[in-house]
């Protein structure tokens, strides 16, 4: 089933650790033909970069040009779920600044016409209901 190309649907998948957040997004974006962004993906990217570059000098620096450049294809990476990654991203999304970087991507996606965003906070931070934050 697909929607009609003139409606726009933007839909916010928000629960906690394993309440099928992931899951549920996958079959909604696939019946329906919309766009998906896992925005734990988002950390984890930014996790695999780190460690795979670890002569930064400038963290900061570092992460705002990364988070400029992720692409939706980029999160595709399957070196995004070893071990080491994982335990990073977790540590790396309890940073606010690290949030914020991320948090402009994501809003930026969901300007498209038909997209679902998965994630935690997802309805409260990234698409709090107001068209004007979409825009």
């Amino acid at each position: 089933m697909k929607f009609n190309k003139k409606i726009k649907i933007v839909i916010a998948a928000d629960g906690g650790a394993g309440s099928g957040k992931t899951t549920g997004s996958k079959l909604i974006a696939k019946k329906f033909g919309l766009k998906l962004l896992t925005s734990g993906l988002l950390y984890r990217y930014c996790a695999y970069k780190l460690l795979t570059n670890n002569k930064i000098k400038n963290k900061k620096l570092f992460l705002r040009k990364i988070a400029r450049r992720i692409t939706i294809k980029k999160l595709k990476n399957k070196n995004l779920y070893t071990a080491n990654v994982t335990e990073h991203t977790s540590k790396m999304a309890k940073i606010k600044y690290i949030r914020d970087l991320l948090k402009n991507f994501q809003k930026k996606f969901a300007r498209q016409k038909k997209c679902i965003i998965e994630g935690r906070d997802i309805q409260t931070k990234i698409l709090p209901g107001k068209k004007s934050d979409l825009k």
